[in-house]
């Protein structure tokens, strides 16, 4: 399991040190995921937060990609991880981990090891 407050800090570290900016602007592309480094859209924080956890030595087995739709209709990604306080939504829109009940998204897939899985 992933300590909760290493997932607050990687959460707000992330979240502070990238700017958004969407794929089309960056990459001439509707859709590119790769790790965000100084920009990215909503799948590069993600990644960039699965990358970091990683590289602390987290295994992925607690470490999720999941896609979904946002409050307003947009399709979102986020990094759902597996804490000693319970499973937390890491968020590019959120300072903080929230559970999936308080974010009231429109839940679609979540990726266990290389597959992708419908949420039902």
């Amino acid at each position: 399991m992933i300590p909760y407050k290493v997932a607050y800090e990687v959460n707000q570290r992330i979240n502070q040190s990238v700017k958004y900016r969407r794929d089309i602007d960056l990459y001439q592309k509707l859709d590119h995921w790769t790790p965000a480094i100084l920009e990215g859209d909503c799948e590069d924080y993600a990644l960039a937060k699965r990358k970091k956890l990683l590289e602390l030595g987290y295994p992925l087995k607690y470490i999720r990609l999941a896609t979904c739709w946002t409050n307003f209709g947009e399709y979102h990604a986020v990094l759902i991880v597996t804490t000693d306080q319970g499973d937390f939504v890491l968020d590019n829109n959120h300072r903080e981990p929230k559970t999936r009940q308080e974010l009231m998204y429109k839940w679609d897939k979540i990726q266990q090891g290389s597959k992708w899985y419908k949420i039902s």
